[in-house]
């Protein structure tokens, strides 16, 4: 009977520390970005690099790709990749889904000016509001 709980006390203290070495291991949005994004978006997310122009990745800091585009659908490009534009590879087998909402929310911050890094008002839709007077964004849809 002993020895079943110091089983159990032993594999109860293992399952503890093994939770605590997992969450200190959490990865930062800019540390996924270094591993998985620079090498095509380029680390100023102006996709510069050589790799970039022949895979036609994203420019992060176009403002009027920034006004248009939901979070919804950057974080289903990380995910799932995509091949409309150009090729991008799906990271949804190396990333979890809060490691991708983190590098949804860093990605947005490319497209503010370098001293004004903070969160950006949301819409309903996710996209960031209009200005007064804005016309609305044209949406194309590509027909089957």
């Amino acid at each position: 009977m002993m020895r079943l709980y110091s089983l159990m006390f032993i594999c109860l203290f293992a399952g503890v520390f093994a939770v605590n070495a997992n969450s200190s291991n959490a990865r930062t949005a800019p540390q996924l970005y270094r591993k998985y994004c620079v090498s095509c978006h380029g680390s100023d997310g102006r996709a510069k690099t050589s790799k970039g122009k022949f895979s036609h990745a994203r420019d992060f800091t176009d403002a009027k790709w920034q006004d248009e585009v939901t979070d919804e659908r950057i974080f289903n490009s990380i995910m799932n990749g995509r091949s409309v534009r150009g090729n991008m590879p799906a990271f949804s087998n190396k990333i979890d889904q809060k490691e991708a909402e983190s590098l949804v929310n860093f990605v947005r911050r490319f497209s503010l000016p370098s001293g004004a890094r903070a969160a950006r008002p949301q819409g309903a839709n996710g996209a960031r509001p209009k200005a007064a007077g804005e016309p609305p964004a044209l949406h194309h849809v590509k027909k089957c």
